[in-house]
């Protein structure tokens, strides 16, 4: 089973760390710095502990300084999360460049996760915002029109610093956050309470209690986040706390650098809260075909999301959030005398090489001659390919964030991703279509938790007329009916943050049960 969202959740958590500052002179403005005329100099220097799931996960570092005419602005990141026992260390620094009137210049964002990097950079020019994304080498470009009046950090921190602490202080500011929404703003609206105590540090601490509301629309909504800070009259945000789906309270607790640093290298345990419960034991190589009900929590206003129909399942209507889910095992008999690929005309993009299934990799080629054998239908190379991928990945392990197929050929490591981007790129590479499927998966234990369902990775290839689910991880051509599909993708021009984000209106929403199991009829022979 795969990492969930993880990288969207790390997106997320730079979105709420506090903006507030250093006490200076003048006492006119929160933390003493003028929004209209910040100090020549380093004027915030904060260091927080980061907490995720009730457990010390990292630390988090921001800075703005002045230079001439603008205003640098720098957060950098550390934390480590467990998953089922192994521990995954990802670093992040953001920064953008923007005038002291708070008008964005440029920015840059960089994230490690484990072997997976990724970096993007941005240029704002006449009203237009210019941003190269890259990934292993390669860089992608893409162009939009910047949204009129919407502001990055030192702006957003400039109009807090105007608006003040008074209680009952509303306003709305339009944020411009690349890694969120790079087509246009996120509204953010905050409002200001009254003093408050609450527990930090394992002591009592006052401050005025202030929620910031995130409302992320677009290609890739999350719909509403909320987070709450404290903050003390001289503007510090003492503590500050966000509950993401899926994965419980992320906090921000303000502290020194040497106790910052210190914390969070045990990690936080965080997969384990994304897998979904049944009520009964599955017998997975006997069922033919499983009815479920699907129920998605409202989260933020947000309408349930799209089921695809594939051949393995069939979606009902939502009715009040709830749906019926019919899976069922394909006829494989039927697709082996299929003697040749019959590719439908959109299918250029489930042929070529991308970013992660590079299946034009000279390593990824000789392997997938090797692997096909001398087999010319295309059910039985697949059947091999898919047989080989899961003897050749012989070290079966979490550690891996999010590798290439050809990082995959080379180190034969990693979980049901690495699987799947290895297998769909093998077919590529002897000219049958894939594509890969993000969903669920049951397993009958999983680290002394029975009877759950966990995110997970398979592929599909285009056979006959119909796409073919294929399962390396959980070795198996003929896929049993507990996958249950959320989304397929060629993984064309997709960043690992577009193929995270949609899942976030899924994990920790989704409540599941079986209704009715059709059992196989096996022969004596099987």
């Amino acid at each position: 089973m795969r990492r969930g969202a993880l990288q969207a959740a790390v997106l997320v958590c730079w979105m709420c760390l506090p903006a507030w500052t250093e006490p200076a002179p003048k006492p006119a403005h929160p933390g003493g710095i003028d929004p209209d005329d910040p100090p020549e100099r380093t004027f915030v220097d904060d260091w927080f502990i980061v907490r995720l799931a009730d457990s010390d996960a990292g630390w988090a570092h921001i800075t703005f300084r002045r230079e001439g005419d603008r205003v640098i602005s720098g957060i950098t990141m550390r934390f480590t999360f467990a998953r089922a026992g192994q521990n995954i260390q990802v670093d992040s620094t953001e920064g953008a460049v923007e005038t002291v009137a708070g008008d964005p210049l440029s920015f840059e964002w960089t994230m490690k996760l484990a072997v997976t990097e990724m970096r993007i950079t941005g240029t704002v020019k006449n009203g237009k915002v210019h941003i190269s994304s890259t990934q292993f080498g390669n860089t992608t470009r893409q162009t939009h029109d910047f949204p009129a009046g919407a502001k990055m950090s030192w702006g957003v921190m400039a109009e807090q610093l105007r608006r003040g602490l008074a209680p009952g202080t509303e306003y709305d500011v339009a944020v411009y956050a690349p890694t969120l929404r790079s087509d246009g703003a996120v509204k953010a609206h905050v409002a200001v309470g009254q003093k408050e105590e609450f527990q930090a540090l394992g002591r009592v601490s006052e401050g005025v209690k202030v929620i910031t509301t995130l409302e992320v629309t677009g290609d890739y909504p999350l719909g509403r986040l909320e987070t709450v800070d404290w903050v003390d009259a001289s503007g510090h945000v003492l503590k500050s706390k966000t509950l993401l789906p899926g994965f419980g309270k992320l906090e921000m607790l303000r502290a020194d650098e040497a106790t910052a640093k210190a914390a969070g290298s045990e990690g936080a345990e965080v997969f384990l809260s994304t897998l979904i419960p049944v009520a009964k034991p599955i017998d997975r190589k006997a069922a033919r075909a499983i009815t479920y009900k699907l129920t998605i929590a409202d989260a933020g206003g947000q309408s349930p999301p799209d089921i695809p129909a594939t051949a393995m399942q069939t979606p009902g209507p939502w009715i009040r959030r709830s749906m019926e889910l019919r899976v069922a095992r394909i006829d494989h008999d039927e697709l082996r005398s299929v003697e040749t690929v019959r590719a439908p005309e959109m299918s250029a993009e489930f042929l070529e090489p991308n970013l992660w299934i590079n299946s034009d990799d000279s390593d990824i080629v000789a392997m997938a001659r090797q692997a096909a054998g001398g087999e010319k239908r295309p059910y039985a190379i697949c059947d091999r390919l898919r047989r080989y991928v899961t003897d050749t990945i012989s070290d079966k392990n979490l550690s891996v964030g999010f590798a290439t197929a050809s990082e995959v050929a080379r180190n034969r490591q990693g979980d049901c991703s690495e699987h799947a981007v290895l297998l769909a790129a093998l077919g590529r590479a002897v000219g049958i279509p894939s594509r890969v499927v993000y969903g669920i998966v049951y397993v009958p234990t999983f680290q002394a938790t029975d009877n759950v369902f966990g995110f997970h990775m398979w592929v599909q290839f285009f056979i006959g007329e119909k796409w073919v689910d294929f399962d390396a991880a959980q070795g198996e051509s003929d896929c049993n009916p507990t996958h249950i599909a959320f989304t397929t993708s060629s993984m064309k021009d997709v960043s690992m943050a577009d193929f995270a984000f949609p899942l976030l209106r899924i994990i920790g929403q989704l409540k599941l049960e079986v209704l009715d199991v059709q059992m196989h009829q096996f022969t004596a022979t099987e």
